[in-house]
């Protein structure tokens, strides 16, 4: 054991750190119980689909409760600011804090405020969100298809408590690494809405052009035609096509085979491990081997995620939720991914999968499906100019994924009294 650790039920801790039931070192509130009545206007009603990631997102769902009902509703107690907000179900296990009194409280969430002078409402938060606190509520969830929580049992969790100096130092260097992912995503997103903004324009009015004419796809460049797909397509037999039906689930030693789960807009997810398939399974689809210049099209499930193939993909192949698609000289690969990667792609396949069983792309429809063809120069110029912005998303996503990281490590470290902040004498 090391020194200044004692030995607990929940492994070592230091020796000034207690261990006690959440119950016993917060008040709590739980609303489940009675749905509210619902209204167009009133105040917003914080459901369990707004708690997400440690925050309240009003914008992931909106509804709203009568304001002369509002103190029946939150009768078993008002939310505070800085009160510590976990989901019990549907979804299970997610975390917020209030950052606005003026909001009710639905049914599937219970509202924790730690004691002064035993736990800081900050540090509890984040307790919450930590590994080992997560790893607790799995072990006591029930249900297979859907998880959930009982109160009761909630309530009996054990929670690490250091001294509450050491706990606002905690909470302050988490908050720091926070406020930086916030500025991160912020500029995301500006970037995101930057790029929109200049697909819809780049893709329909083009670089420079004073004359237009109508077309199926709209007012369009004088100079552009509009072709099917499959006009755009190499002359060889395997131009389009589906990966791998039924892969199972891998080998050792063979071909690696992506899915869309691997795939990023931009390459592979990090620290997926993609699986591999037999020679002679990759040899019996050799229509989506991979080769240089190639496109990836997802056409199952998530719709339109479009990557070229890397150079260290060559030789790999896809699973049957992707399409390998290769192109004649009409059209520059690079223009086409951004084309596929536009509203206005997304919109097409949006509307034709409407109806549909499965979410999918028909590769038969996608060949009939129009496409903008400006000339292979300006192709490239609008190319370049959309890649360029995707260059600075990828750095900026970059950034965000090494605080995450950094997040997810100072956590695991300082929430368990792995690693000891220093307090200052006079604190």
């Amino acid at each position: 054991m090391k020194v200044g650790y004692k030995k607990t039920k929940i492994g070592e801790i230091p020796v000034d750190w207690e261990i006690d039931e959440l119950k016993k070192i917060t008040s709590y509130v739980d609303y489940r119980g009675k749905t509210p009545p619902k209204v167009d206007q009133g105040i917003f009603l914080v459901t369990a689909k707004n708690i997400r990631s440690g925050r309240i997102d009003y914008e992931r769902s909106k509804e709203y409760v009568p304001t002369e009902l509002y103190e029946e509703i939150m009768s078993r107690g008002k939310p505070l600011l800085g009160d510590v907000l976990i989901t019990t179900e549907a979804p299970f296990g997610e975390v917020a804090y209030i950052d606005n009194e003026n909001i009710a409280l639905a049914q599937r969430i219970i509202k924790y405020r730690g004691f002064d002078k035993i736990i800081r409402n900050d540090f509890l938060r984040y307790t919450f969100l930590s590994d080992y606190f997560q790893n607790s509520l799995d072990r006591e969830s029930t249900g297979s298809t859907v998880k959930g929580i009982k109160g009761s049992r909630l309530h009996k969790l054990n929670i690490l408590i250091p001294p509450l100096q050491e706990q606002k130092k905690i909470a302050k260097i988490l908050i720091t690494v926070d406020e930086k992912i916030a500025i991160i995503t912020t500029k995301i997103q500006a970037t995101e809405s930057i790029k929109k903004g200049l697909m819809q324009r780049l893709l329909t009015q083009g670089i420079g052009h004073t004359k237009f004419k109508e077309s199926k796809l709209g007012r369009i460049p004088e100079s552009w035609d509009v072709v099917n797909f499959e006009e755009l397509l190499s002359d060889e037999r395997n131009a389009l096509g589906y990966g791998i039906l039924q892969p199972g689930t891998g080998v050792e030693d063979g071909v690696p085979m992506l899915r869309t789960v691997d795939l990023t807009e931009t390459g592979l997810v990090p620290n997926t491990k993609v699986i591999k398939v037999t020679h002679e399974m990759s040899k019996q689809f050799s229509k989506t081997v991979l080769k240089d210049g190639d496109i990836i099209l997802s056409v199952m499930g998530t719709l339109g995620r479009t990557v070229l193939v890397q150079e260290e993909w060559i030789g790999w192949n896809v699973n049957r939720a992707l399409a390998v698609i290769r192109l004649n000289d009409k059209m520059i690969n690079k223009y086409l991914i951004q084309y596929f990667k536009s509203p206005i792609f997304k919109n097409i396949i949006r509307t034709q999968s409407l109806g549909s069983a499965q979410m999918r792309i028909n590769l038969s429809e996608l060949r009939i499906y129009p496409v903008p063809l400006p000339s292979k120069k300006e192709q490239k110029e609008i190319a370049d100019i959309l890649f360029s912005v995707d260059d600075k998303l990828e750095v900026l996503q970059n950034k965000k994924s090494a605080y995450q990281d950094l997040k997810k490590g100072l956590m695991q470290q300082l929430l368990t009294g792995k690693v000891r902040v220093k307090i200052p004498a006079n604190a």
